[in-house]
């Protein structure tokens, strides 16, 4: 029987603190001076998504405009947790927001298992019946999945033939492919005082050896302050470009990996030994920021705008959005540029990996199980996906934020201004708040990537592309998938969540790197205990399964 319950009540017997979180979970009414409105949740349940100081998501421009058109105000809530902690705590509790936009990458993806199960428990509102009424705009929000996406996570047959949830940020166009240039940033200051070209450090070695000479060199921060030689930003992320020549990417779609003609469990492979004892190295050197892995949005943020940080693991729209307004306002020469590119295990240049196909692996958007409103929660949702929708929330008002130049939606400059001299600024209008918006299509559509700059003109962007190139791959049947048909996969499923108790983690900190390694032996004898040398072995004859 379909779960077609989206008008369910609430379960009589709730907790104290469930109770007292629906109150503001479920949707509220207000009188305005336009009439009676509705207050939706929104959960941007993506760990760093703290708005700016100043920025106000129930009541701005772009916000006054929204409620015109839909009767609906938002009020945004930031993860500031893990997503996976912020997901488990909504469910669990079912204190769940009325709209969320939450990782989903697809398989055994923790956010994707916790997300599905939610829908088969009735926690999520089904969706076909308010799309056929009040979503025309998204009647189509499926149609570019790639097969193996999309037939078994956001169409498994206990569904039966319900959606619970659609992709966001999904490219309109091959075009619009977010080449989000992942990669090692350091100073520029401090490249050019040590005499070392970017492009010349293109290996995890060279890498290493660019650690040492920064942490010998006696380099300062803004405010006079020795610098960390390298870190991340919030809660670790992302150091894994700092072990790019370790990571083979012929298999990149997949947490099963190609070694040797067999098919091992990542965690299993010698590739991923490498990674750890490379990261054991620079952080048992001095070299990196231990704070890094525990440390909030706020204070990497704090660390980045005073280049505290040499060497940053990340992409280059999180440090232009952050930097341009501060360190880059007030000292320029402290830039942080791109790295190699730094050739992997295969000796190829890192490549970000997409598939062509324009829906694979990223995030979705789905309306909690308890809201009162979903049918207006739904002509939200509608109508940011509109073509109005989507460039009210890209560019704000015309005539106010914006003017079409030649067909083209563009800042006035007066605000291109105020973007250039603090991006935040955009955000106080509510521009951009409402992440809901299913396609990507930024540069399709309007003709530029980011705010005043042709994507082939932004020298410090295309330079960033170049040395973290993005590879486009046909459709792919991920070997994720081909696991799922395994006999005992529950088992397998089940070791991969609870993992080797912290063991690998461990070894990353290990004094010396005898002990990593007696760390990575134990955490692959549990592994074997699990049965992993067995599924392996399965995985390894039915590698093909799936493919067309």
């Amino acid at each position: 029987m379909k779960m077609k319950n989206w008008k369910k009540t609430l379960a009589a017997v709730m907790s104290l603190v469930m109770t007292a979180g629906c109150l503001s979970s479920c949707g509220t009414k207000q009188t305005s001076g336009s009439g009676e409105e509705v207050t939706l949740t929104f959960l941007n349940c993506w760990q760093g998504s703290e708005l700016p100081s100043g920025v106000d998501s129930e009541h701005n421009p772009v916000a006054d405009v929204i409620a015109e058109k839909t009767g609906v105000r938002i009020k945004y809530l930031a993860c500031t947790t893990s997503e996976i902690e912020r997901l488990n705590l909504a469910f669990a509790t079912n204190d769940i927001p009325d709209i969320i936009n939450a990782p989903f990458q697809g398989a055994h993806n923790s956010h994707t298992i916790a997300i599905k199960k939610a829908a088969s428990e009735g926690l999520l509102t089904p969706l076909n019946d308010l799309i056929e009424e009040y979503g025309p705009n998204l009647k189509d929000a499926w149609s570019t999945l790639d097969k193996d996406f999309l037939e078994n996570d956001f169409e498994p047959e206990n569904f039966e033939g319900e959606h619970y949830f659609f992709p966001t940020g999904v490219a309109a166009t091959e075009a619009d492919v977010s080449n989000n240039a992942y990669n090692v940033y350091a100073r520029k200051d401090i490249l050019e005082a040590l005499g070392v070209a970017p492009e010349s450090v293109n290996s995890s070695e060279k890498l290493y050896e660019l650690m040492k000479k920064i942490k010998a060199g006696n380099f300062k921060d803004i405010n006079g302050q020795d610098v960390i030689v390298s870190g991340t930003w919030h809660g670790g992320w992302t150091y894994e470009p700092f072990y790019n020549s370790y990571v083979s990417q012929r298999d990149m779609f997949s947490s099963f990996k190609h070694e040797n003609g067999e098919i091992k469990l990542y965690q299993n492979t010698e590739r991923y030994k490498d990674q750890i004892l490379f990261m054991r190295k620079i952080i048992s050197e001095g070299l990196f920021d231990l704070e890094c892995q525990k440390q909030t949005s706020a204070i990497a943020v704090e660390k980045m705008a005073t280049g505290k940080v040499a060497i940053v693991g990340g992409h280059y729209t999180k440090l232009k959005q952050e930097l341009t307004g501060t360190l880059y306002a007030t000292n320029p020469e402290m830039e942080y540029l791109p790295l190699g590119p730094i050739m992997n295990l295969d000796g190829e240049p890192y490549s970000q990996g997409q598939v062509r196909r324009k829906g694979a692996f990223g995030g979705v958007v789905m309306i909690g199980g308890n809201t009162k409103y979903p049918e207006k929660a739904m002509q939200f949702i509608n109508f940011m996906n509109s073509e109005e929708g989507m460039l009210l929330n890209r560019y704000g008002i015309e005539g106010v934020h914006y003017t079409m130049v030649d067909g083209k939606p563009r800042l006035t400059p007066e605000w291109q201004e105020k973007y250039e001299k603090d991006p935040n600024s955009l955000k106080k209008e509510g521009i951009g708040l409402y992440g809901v918006i299913r396609l990507n299509n930024y540069i399709s559509a309007y003709g530029e990537s980011t705010y005043g700059v042709d994507p082939n003109e932004d020298k410090a962007y295309i330079r960033a592309k170049e040395a973290s190139p993005l590879l486009l791959v046909d459709d792919v049947y991920s070997l994720n998938y081909v696991a799922m048909k395994y006999e005992k996969y529950d088992d397998i499923l089940t070791l991969m969540q609870t993992g080797d108790g912290g063991l690998m983690q461990r070894a990353m900190y290990a004094a010396t790197e005898e002990e990593a390694l007696d760390l990575i032996e134990q955490s692959r004898d549990v592994y074997e205990r699990g049965g992993i040398k067995e599924f392996e072995a399965w995985m390894t004859e039915h590698q093909n399964d799936g493919q067309e």
